[in-house]
C-alpha cells in the first residue's frame, strides 16, 4: 500500500506554567485522522510551541500541513525549514531506508544516520552522505546518538551486538555492554540510545528488558525503568536533569538525570505512548503521541 510521509503542526500550545511538584493533566489536542491506518515515528516541539510529527499513513485523505511528502509513495528523509515550512529530500535513492538520524550539537551541519548495518554521516546538513562504518550484515543499526560537546564520540544501538561506542568519529567501534541483559541466544538487542545533553556521561538505552542507564559514558549499565524497545524518552531542554519516559500508558518523570523515575500521569484508553517531546519554550509543556492522538499537558 502507498504511504505518505507527513509532518503535522499542532495548533494548540500550553500556556500554563507547571510547578516542579505539580501533576500534569493530559488533554486531547488533535486526533490523527484519515480513512486508513497510520504510524507515528517521532515528534518534536520548536521554540514557538509548534509540534511536528513524522510517520506514515495509508490514508490518501490524511490532513497535513507543510508535509515533507504530500503525495503517496516512499518514505524519504527530509529536512524541514521551521521558518518557511519548506521541505527538501536528503537521503539518496540508492541507499536503504534509514532507521534513525541524529544531529551533532557541537558540529554545525553534521548529521548521522543508521541504515541497515551501516552508519552514515553528512557534513552539509544532509545534502550529501558518506558511509562511516559497516557492521556485519546480520547487525541492524536502530539507534544513533552523538556526544553533546565531543562530536567524535558516537553511540549506536544495534539488534545483536548491543551498544557500540566510537571515540574517533565512527572509524572504529567498541561494544560497551557491561551490565546489559543478554537475550536468550546470548546476543544484546538494543534499539534507541540517548545521551543526556546536560550530563554527557549519562546514557540511556532501550531494549526488550526496559530502560537501561549508564552514568559513565557506557562503561557500565543498570536498569532504570520498565518499558520496551520502542518506549520513548525526552530531555527537558530548559531544566537540566529532568527526563520524561513513556512506560506503556504511564508517563514517568525524573529530576535526577534518570537515576530514579516516578509516575506523573497515565494516558486514557490504554493507549501506549509512541513518542515524547518537551516544549523548548519552557513552562512545563509536554507533548505525547499515542496510537490515537496527539496529547499535551
Amino acid at each position: 500500500m502507498q504511504k505518505l510521509l507527513f509532518v503535522v503542526t499542532s495548533f494548540a500550545t500550553c500556556s500554563a506554567t507547571f510547578g516542579a511538584d505539580s501533576v500534569p493533566a493530559l488533554q486531547w489536542v488533535k486526533t490523527i485522522g484519515g480513512a486508513g491506518n497510520q504510524s507515528v515515528a517521532s515528534a518534536a516541539v520548536d521554540s514557538h510551541g509548534s509540534t511536528y510529527i513524522v510517520g506514515s499513513t495509508t490514508s490518501l485523505n490524511f490532513p497535513v500541513a507543510s508535509a515533507g511528502q504530500s503525495i503517496p509513495g516512499g518514505s524519504p528523509l527530509a529536512r524541514v525549514n521551521l521558518v518557511t515550512g519548506a521541505a527538501s529530500r536528503l537521503f539518496p535513492e540508492n541507499l536503504p531506508s534509514i532507521a534513525v538520524a541524529a544531529a551533532s550539537a557541537s558540529e554545525p551541519g553534521a548529521l548521522y544516520a543508521g541504515s541497515g548495518s551501516r552508519v552514515l554521516k553528512s557534513t552539509d546538513a544532509g545534502a550529501t552522505w558518506t558511509v562511516l562504518y559497516q557492521f556485519p550484515s546480520s547487525v541492524n543499526v536502530a539507534g544513533v546518538a552523538v556526544h553533546p560537546t565531543v562530536s567524535t564520540t558516537l553511540y549506536a544501538g544495534t539488534s545483536t551486538i548491543g551498544v557500540q561506542r566510537s571515540k574517533d568519529g565512527g572509524v572504529t567501534w567498541t561494544a560497551v555492554n557491561n551490565g546489559l541483559p543478554a537475550q536468550a541466544d546470548g546476543s544484546f538487542g538494543v534499539r534507541s540510545v540517548w545521551v543526556d545533553p546536560s550530563a554527557a556521561n549519562v546514557i540511556f538505552a532501550s531494549s526488550g528488558f526496559g530502560l537501561m542507564r549508564s552514568a559513565d559514558g557506557g562503561d557500565s549499565w543498570v536498569a532504570a525503568a520498565g518499558g520496551g524497545p520502542y518506549s520513548p524518552l525526552a530531555f527537558d531542554p530548559v531544566t537540566a536533569g529532568t527526563v520524561y519516559y513513556g512506560n506503556g500508558n504511564d508517563v514517568l518523570k525524573s529530576t535526577d538525570d534518570g537515576a530514579t523515575f516516578a509516575r506523573v500521569t497515565s494516558l486514557p484508553n490504554q493507549a501506549g505512548l509512541i513518542t515524547l517531546a518537551v516544549d523548548a519554550a519552557g513552562g512545563g509543556a509536554l507533548r505525547g503521541v499515542d496510537i490515537r492522538a496527539v496529547r499535551k499537558r
